[in-house]
């Protein structure tokens, strides 16, 4: 306890909490901006580089749902070297993944691409379960569920942001006998080595970094450690086998798991064809063309993956900075929704009622494709699936918090995004793939459409341990079994 003279001079809750939100939000969404801009800038890049490598919807399915082969086997290794190294491991991934990205630019093959996103996705296979256990470190349980959904909002508005700096940056087709999606990968590529060298020099590495004394010491109560020490204390070092194996050895993590998968399922199939969707709308195509289709196209909702003629004009460009749309919808759909579980103190209702929202607008999406629907109402409801799609974020992804220690959470995060990591693999796959067989997104979108009910049943379903005394979240018991 404090000494009462103490206590007297300590800031109000309020104020520290407005000030971690400043330092140190920005920072994990800036990592989460550079991750995903490197992880899908494939598909700003899709409707030109499809055509230039040969890719019909099958392949490029395939290979954007690639990168979570690397991305689900090295998530528990990649989140146990950040519990034993802290930062430095976290920047030194940036600066990895950045190099990777660059490599992009030389691909000529479909193995090479294919091998290089496996690759890609091993690299950054850490990074949001990472920015969940480095936001533990300034954020209690109720707490860390909104300063994720801040941070993790970077999945939609990297979009946002992306889609017309890779507009402006594919017109430089041509350039120094580069294409245009070229130097989409360098630019971003360098961009991600630049911004790793500045974070290990300057991102916030405990609570002190951050806070006064007395601001550290008010937070002493609130389940964040009051020395500022985080997640790399030596007696965690230490215990890191253990909660290991007691989190794989409980079902919660892996039943989660399997709700995020679906949940990705829908969400990456499609965040890698958000641009080759609104070309389709657009352009209006009637069938699955591939690089080497000379089928007619006619109508809208078609699927065609090589962006057919004129892929590298207007109507390329038009989809690029229309993307940036539905991205918007969802990045404000996460922050709202996740400061309404966080007030209300409520998750089930929160996360269940907005996957299934975002389900029912992606079968409307998909009847709406089918009957050739104008372009206007195809990304209308586009936009809608993505913003109940994505909202469900803070609800889900917070949840070990509910019942887990901060050590335990942050594993049992990292397993839960194993799982997601299968349905990030299917997502672009079966849409690809059923597109490309079928010749509509029709099918496809419906399917996805199908997981995310499942999804939202699940979650509803699910009920965590009795929190401690009814306390508060985190207060809640170390409750595994």
């Amino acid at each position: 306890m404090l000494p009462f003279d103490q206590v007297e001079a300590l800031p109000p809750a309020a104020a520290v909490r407005r000030k971690l939100d400043s330092f140190v939000i920005p920072w994990a969404w800036a990592v989460g901006v550079i991750s995903y801009l490197d992880r899908t800038n494939l598909a700003f890049a899709s409707v030109s580089l499809a055509r230039d490598l040969g890719f019909d919807c099958k392949t490029y399915g395939i290979a954007s749902g690639a990168f979570f082969v690397g991305y689900g086997i090295f998530q528990l290794p990649s989140v146990s070297m950040f519990h034993r190294l802290g930062i430095p491991w976290l920047v030194g991934t940036i600066v990895v993944w950045g190099l990777v990205a660059l490599t992009f630019a030389a691909v000529r093959s479909r193995v090479g691409f294919i091998t290089l996103r496996v690759f890609l996705g091993a690299v950054e296979s850490g990074t949001y379960p990472t920015i969940l256990a480095y936001l533990s470190r300034f954020y209690d349980a109720n707490a860390v569920g909104t300063a994720y959904s801040m941070a993790a909002s970077s999945t939609a508005l990297a979009s946002v942001l992306g889609s017309p700096v890779a507009a402006s940056i594919l017109l430089m087709d041509g350039v120094g006998g580069f294409r245009g999606w070229q130097w989409l990968f360098m630019v971003e590529g360098a961009v991600s080595v630049t911004f790793g060298a500045y974070a290990f020099a300057f991102m916030p590495r405990e609570m002190g970094d951050v806070l006064s004394d007395a601001e550290v010491r008010s937070c002493g109560g609130g389940g964040v450690p009051a020395s500022g020490k985080g997640l790399t204390t030596t007696g965690r070092r230490e215990n890191a086998a253990a909660v290991m194996r007691d989190v794989l050895g409980s079902w919660r993590p892996h039943y989660l798991g399997c709700v995020f998968a679906l949940v990705l399922l829908s969400m990456y199939g499609c965040v890698f064809f958000i641009p080759l969707l609104i070309h389709s709308f657009l352009a209006g195509s009637d069938t699955a063309t591939s690089t080497t289709s000379t089928t007619p196209t006619s109508s809208t909702g078609a699927a065609s993956c090589d962006g057919g003629e004129g892929a590298e004009g207007a109507t390329n460009v038009a989809a690029v900075l229309l993307s940036a749309i539905p991205f918007g919808a969802a990045a404000i759909a996460m922050i709202l929704i996740g400061k309404s579980s966080e007030r209300m103190g409520e998750r089930r209702l929160h996360g269940s009622v907005s996957v299934l929202f975002g389900a029912a607008c992606m079968g409307g999406l998909a009847l709406a494709t089918a009957l050739h629907a104008p372009a206007a109402v195809n990304i209308l409801l586009l936009s809608l699936s993505a913003a109940g799609i994505w909202g469900v974020h803070a609800p889900l992804v917070s949840y070990p918090y509910a019942f887990l220690p901060k050590d335990q959470a942050s594993v049992a995060f990292a397993v839960t995004n194993s799982w997601g990591a299968l349905g990030g693999f299917l997502g672009p796959t079966i849409l690809g793939v059923v597109a490309q067989s079928t010749g509509s997104y029709a099918i496809s979108l419906a399917v996805l459409a199908a997981g995310a009910v499942v999804a939202a049943v699940m979650l509803y379903a699910f009920q965590p341990p009795p929190m401690m005394g009814g306390g508060s979240q985190g207060d809640a018991e170390r409750l595994l079994a």
